[in-house]
């Protein structure tokens, strides 16, 4: 009766899903459930801090779940054997666990729900992940012990929201440079010590136009500035204690647009208020200008570039350039200049490569100031 039982059960293999408890329930998983290699319900893993889950070796057949991932309160160090996954249909909980890695889940392409990793003390890495090119729902991290995302590099769109909890380790968003589509929303919120967001150059859409920001180490928004800033519809930047660059193009774009309304409060100057960030983006001049046209190009550049500005009428031009942190490292330009079109070459001999900004401004009875971010690279 029971080899009967478990025939029957491996043919539909196990549509109403399976808890595995103990060490004992995994390594008979293959005997108990012969041909078993596609569960189509839910799967749990908790070993409710008994400490009897060691590995999950006895999964190895597994190629797809068509239900719910939860892995709860184990004490494994990493999740070898589960490395013929190659998609889940559900969500991914891993909360309260002990690994330090995601290695196991290395041929994981899919996901269509959520992938949430929250209160994984010990998760210094997504390595494992390697291979995961798209998650259906949304990727959110709460309390892990994280410093980067390495382990992301393939994931190219997150369906719902990207979203950090109190994140205190993570310092860089180092592992999502290919993302380049989210579904709802890019939520930080407490990351203390997150002092880039550059790794989202490649980030092109947020479907649902909403991004907030807190993190007291980050000193610009550089990384969000290939957003189509068309599409923004809520910008919350609050309680940035460094962040004094905002004034990058999407966020400019979004500030142009008539009635737009950005959250700015609780960050350095130059990003402290609504009027601060679209002064830096040239917004709401008086319709009195004399400077237009202000480009750099190229930009990256390593080497030299070439500066232009064109004015209505003779006026003095201050050109300065701002590091992350606020601090002027450069002067351009300090001079007058006659009505009509300028070129200024810049060799940044002495400057590290980086992200700065490059600030134009007029003293004339109705001043301009306009910012641009530049980049110097190799």
């Amino acid at each position: 009766m029971l080899l009967i039982n478990n025939l029957a059960t491996s043919q539909s293999c196990l549509p109403n899903g399976i808890t595995f408890f103990r060490q004992a329930d995994i390594d008979y998983f293959q005997v108990n459930y012969p041909g078993c290699t596609q569960i189509l319900g839910n799967v749990t893993i908790d070993d409710n801090y008994s400490y009897t889950i060691t590995n999950l070796n006895g999964l190895n057949v597994l190629t797809a779940i068509e239900g719910n991932l939860t892995i709860i309160n184990n004490p494994l160090t990493n999740l070898n054997g589960l490395e013929g996954l190659k998609y889940i249909k559900g969500n991914v909980y891993m909360v309260y666990n002990t690994f330090q890695n995601l290695a196991g889940l290395n041929n994981l392409k899919y996901i269509g729900g959520d992938l949430q990793l929250e209160s994984n003390s010990s998760l210094t890495s997504l390595n494992g992940l390697n291979e995961l090119d798209s998650i259906g729902g949304s990727l959110l991290f709460y309390y892990n012990a994280l410093g980067d995302l390495t382990g992301l590099e393939a994931l190219h769109f997150v369906g719902g929201e990207l979203f950090f909890y109190a994140t205190d380790n993570l310092t860089s968003l180092a592992g999502l440079d290919h993302l380049d589509s989210v579904g709802t929303c890019l939520t930080i919120r407490y990351a203390n010590h997150l002092a880039s967001i550059a790794n989202l150059v490649g980030l092109k859409s947020i479907g649902a136009g909403c991004i907030e920001i807190n993190s007291t180490a980050l000193t610009t928004l550089a990384g969000l500035e290939n957003i189509n800033g068309n599409l923004i519809k809520y910008l919350k930047i609050i309680d940035n204690d460094s962040l004094s660059m905002c004034a990058i193009k999407s966020i400019c774009d979004y500030l142009s647009i008539p009635y737009a309304w950005g959250d700015f409060d609780g960050n350095s100057t130059g990003c402290n208020s609504n009027a601060e960030v679209k002064s830096a983006c040239g917004i709401g001049i008086n319709e009195i200008t004399i400077l237009d046209n202000f480009l750099i190009s190229p930009n990256p550049f390593s080497k030299q570039t070439t500066i232009e500005f064109h004015l209505k009428k003779q006026t003095q031009v201050n050109i300065d350039v701002f590091n992350s942190l606020g601090e002027k490292i450069a002067t351009i330009s300090d001079e007058t200049f006659a009505s009509g079109t300028h070129h200024l070459n810049w060799n940044p001999s002495d400057i590290p490569v980086g992200i700065y900004l490059c600030r134009i401004s007029t003293n004339s009875i109705f001043p301009q100031v306009i910012g641009k971010i530049l980049v110097i690279n190799n």
